[in-house]
């Protein structure tokens, strides 16, 4: 009966991925993105639309139109679609937003464990779709958010989309690379500026350094020239970001043969590993201990990793003191003694 019951279980698996029902969910999928957008513009919805046919312009409603506008406090464009990254945060939009993140993690799935044929079958169905939108998301990317909640929130949130959905593009058609990474640099060497980054943002560096990392190659740049800065500047601004730290070891392990072996990374910036330790000792130690140290070592360096880690007691005390005194004299006055 085990035996039958599994092999049961196994057909049914296999006729659930099969290629036309993977397909079928697709295009499903593809239908729920569009459909939100037309019906907003045709005025269904009764947040985003409104007013009668005869007053609209383009689809759009007099009045609603009035009240989208770009990100930067521009009016709307009137291409379909544009209205999911507007400033007009109707649920029906957000969804629509949503619903996009969810095909690229379904895509980003399939091209992993989907057969060659599905992948095939997939990319030709939603690239056009995909490469609208995320020309879209980079066009909101380089306005200037004309409200501060947006540029706080909205805006790395965009951002962060972008690159993943850049990403997910580049694997589908490797002829959109070369367009989609003198974008990405820009918008890295953008958020490497002088202007502190927003908190939100703290996981962007990683999630740009991984696209650039992933494709730097196919477009013959070199690696070191984009890196460098995730292992300094960042982490100089964002060491007391947990969150940026955890992405940061994480991509560093993930990817630690060719930043190590290929590109030097590990070892030249180790003092900045010791840094993130000594920040959050309980936190990463394990971390660091099986992942980390083990990439960071070399003939070359091992005497100066030995002396960093004899002072990584002392370097850690003076985390926790700048970190204490930031909280102000009466919170230090309440610790025990």
């Amino acid at each position: 009966d085990a035996c039958r019951q599994q092999k049961q279980q196994q057909q049914a698996s296999s006729l659930l991925l099969s290629d036309d029902r993977l397909h079928a969910c697709l295009c499903a999928l593809v239908d729920i993105l569009r459909w939100p957008g037309r019906a907003w513009l045709s005025g269904e919805f009764g947040g985003g639309g409104g007013g009668s046919p005869a007053s609209a312009v383009g689809g759009v409603s007099a009045a609603s139109a009035a009240a989208v506008t770009e990100i930067d406090g521009q009016p709307v464009g009137q291409q379909v679609g544009q209205q999911f990254l507007t400033c007009a945060h109707q649920p029906d939009l957000e969804l629509s937003h949503a619903a996009f993140s969810v095909l690229r993690r379904w895509l980003l799935c399939l091209l992993e464990c989907g057969s060659p044929a599905s992948v095939a079958r997939t990319g030709l169905a939603v690239k056009s779709d995909l490469h609208s939108l995320c020309w879209q998301l980079l066009d909101q990317c380089e306005r200037k958010p004309a409200a501060q909640a947006d540029a706080d929130s909205v805006m790395p949130a965009l951002l962060n989309e972008t690159a993943e959905l850049a990403c997910l593009l580049c694997r589908l058609d490797s002829g959109l690379l070369a367009r989609y990474f003198t974008r990405m640099e820009g918008l890295y060497a953008q958020l490497l500026g002088p202007a502190p980054p927003p908190a939100q943002s703290a996981t962007l560096h990683v999630t740009l350094a991984r696209f650039l990392l992933t494709h730097h190659a196919s477009v013959g740049k070199d690696a070191p020239q984009f890196l460098a800065p995730l292992y300094t500047v960042c982490i100089d601004r964002l060491i007391n970001s947990q969150e940026f730290c955890l992405e940061l070891l994480r991509f560093t392990a993930d990817n630690a043969e060719p930043l190590c072996w290929e590109h030097g990374i590990t070892v030249r910036h180790f003092p900045s590993f010791i840094k993130l330790l000594a920040r959050w000792p309980s936190t990463f130690a394990d971390m660091f201990a099986d992942k980390i140290l083990p990439a960071c070592l070399s003939p070359a360096c091992s005497l100066e990793m030995l002396h960093c880690l004899i002072d990584l007691p002392c370097l850690s005390a003076l985390y926790e003191l700048n970190r204490l005194e930031s909280l102000g004299p009466d919170f230090i006055a309440q610790l025990p003694c």
